[in-house]
């Protein structure tokens, strides 16, 4: 009777296991990837007359080239062993500057590559 009993148990069980849909990797709408994707809002500053402004940008992720780098870890800190500054910062790619009277967009070129 408890064999029996058991035997039914899982059964039952086995039966809510095959009840799931076989759902594939699904991605999300093109919409929500390209909010996700969007490049940051770039950092403003103005000079003392206001004159010109530096827009600073920066990149929105790491790359795995960043993330593969070595690193010490500790203590909870992650640091670079190349210069012992932390390791995964933020760090500003591209400079433009903007005349605030004209209008006038200036790139900022001959910075080194990559810019890290």
């Amino acid at each position: 009777m408890k064999k029996t009993i058991l035997n039914l148990f899982f059964l039952a069980l086995s039966g809510s296991a095959f009840a799931q849909d076989a759902i594939s990797y699904q991605t999300p709408p093109q919409a929500i990837t390209d909010l996700l994707l969007a490049k940051p809002t770039p950092g403003v500053s103005i000079d003392s007359k206001a004159e010109w402004m530096l827009f600073s940008e920066r990149n929105s992720f790491p790359s795995i080239e960043e993330l593969a780098m070595p690193e010490y870890r500790i203590a909870g800190m992650r640091i670079n062993p190349n210069n012992y500054s932390p390791s995964r910062q933020t760090y500003i790619n591209n400079f433009s500057l903007k005349n605030i009277k004209t209008g006038k967009t200036l790139a900022v070129t001959g910075l080194p590559t990559p810019l890290y």
